[in-house]
Parts: structure tokens; sequence; C-alpha cells
């Protein structure tokens, strides 16, 4: 949005407060009685009209440019033999995106094109990195790799590329030393054949259970004794 653009809005925006506010105050509230004695000072009557009349001229210019105007959706580059070359803003969103995503060191999340009405474009890239980067030295890359290639589509209707780096990647340092640190797997075949130094355990054997056991012939003699006595 230009500058005079903005100042018109904020004008229309305080104009319109003011008007609304001016008539309010007539019609709500204790204070009608003075809100109308004020109507009958010349002066801020006239400045309650010239409000309103911002307030109506802003109203009809908004109407009238969001029913007749047209978005535009392609860039022209150049003009061949009496017809036109032109970019949509996909091609130059799929443009960005292969510059930011050729070296596989960031990823793209998204893209926003403008064109204007005077034939330029603004490009603005949000990017995802990837692996821990030096921003201070990959960033003027990344632009200077975006103006190259948005170069080659647009050509010099580029009037400005914005970069803006968003989260990336969890890295934890500790776990990247960890996993650089080779294994040496003699250490644990060592440590493997070391005997231990626990004490034994001793199961001693259990105590036997003798029962005596008694011939047939001894059982029969001793019952026979028993019946002569």
């Amino acid at each position: 949005m230009s500058g005079f653009k903005r100042f018109c809005l904020i004008v229309f925006a305080l104009a319109g407060t003011a008007s609304l506010v001016g008539l309010a105050l007539t019609c709500f509230g204790p204070w009608t009685e003075a809100a109308y004695d004020l109507l009958l000072n010349n002066v801020y009557l006239a400045v309650l009209q010239v409000c309103m009349l911002i307030t109506i001229v802003g109203f009809i210019v908004c109407f009238l440019s969001g029913l007749f105007s047209k978005k535009v959706r392609s860039l022209t580059v150049t003009t061949v033999d009496g017809g036109t070359i032109s970019v949509t803003r996909d091609a130059i969103v799929s443009q960005a995106k292969n510059a930011i995503e050729a070296e596989g060191m960031c990823s793209c999340d998204r893209v926003r094109v403008i064109i204007s009405r005077n034939n330029t474009v603004q490009v603005a890239v949000w990017v995802l990195p990837q692996e821990p980067l030096n921003i201070v030295e990959v960033g003027p890359l990344l632009h200077s790799r975006l103006e190259d290639q948005l170069a080659a589509v647009c050509g010099d209707k580029v009037t400005s590329i914005d970069i803006s780096f968003v989260e990336g990647a969890h890295f934890s340092p500790h776990e990247e030393e960890a996993r650089e640190e080779p294994v040496d797997s003699s250490d644990e075949i060592t440590t493997a054949m070391e005997p231990s130094h626990q004490p034994a355990v001793v199961i001693e054997p259990s105590s036997e259970i003798r029962l005596p056991m008694t011939s047939e012939h001894e059982q029969a003699g001793s019952d026979g004794a028993a019946r002569e006595a």
C-alpha cells in the first residue's frame, strides 16, 4: 500500500468517526441539549459538515473500487511482435521454492507474491532451516540466488525480495557429538571377558535320610517267638 493511499484511509476513518460522534451526541445521553447548542456554532457546524462530506466521498470511492477493480494475476515480462509474454503468480512461487530448496539446507514454508498495477512484483519467502545454519552467511547467499532465479523468470520487474527464517529442525549438540563418536568394539570384548570378582556361591549337599530295612524272615521269626511266649 502506497503512502498516499494509507493517508487517505486514515483521513477517511477519522472523519467518519468524528461525524458519527457528532451526530450521536444529539440523540443519546444527558448532553443532548449541549450538542444541539454546538450546532448553532458556525465553526463547529462547518467542521462537522466537512467530516460528513469526506465520509460520503470515501464510501463512494471504496464502493466503486471494490466493484470495478480487478486483481492482477500475471506479470508482463516483455512484448514480442505486438504480443505479450507474461508469467503467472504460481510460476513465480514455484521458481522461488526451487531456489530456496536447491541445496537441501532449507525448505520453503510459504511464498507471497504481490503483482502491482504498474507491472512490478514483490516476493516474500518464509524459510525453514533443516540443519543448524549461520543466518548471517546463508541469508545473503539465498537472497542472491533468489535474485538470479527470479530474474530468469520476471526480468527486471522484481522490486523487492524479503526472506524470513522461521522455526527449523530441532538440534542438540550433545546428541550430534554422541552420534559422531566411534564405538570401540575391543573395549566391549575385553569387558565381557574379564573374570567376575564376586564371591562364588557354595551349595552344601543336603542331609541324607536313611530308613532301616528288615527282611521278611527276620520279621516272621520275631512274630513266632512272641506267640510261644
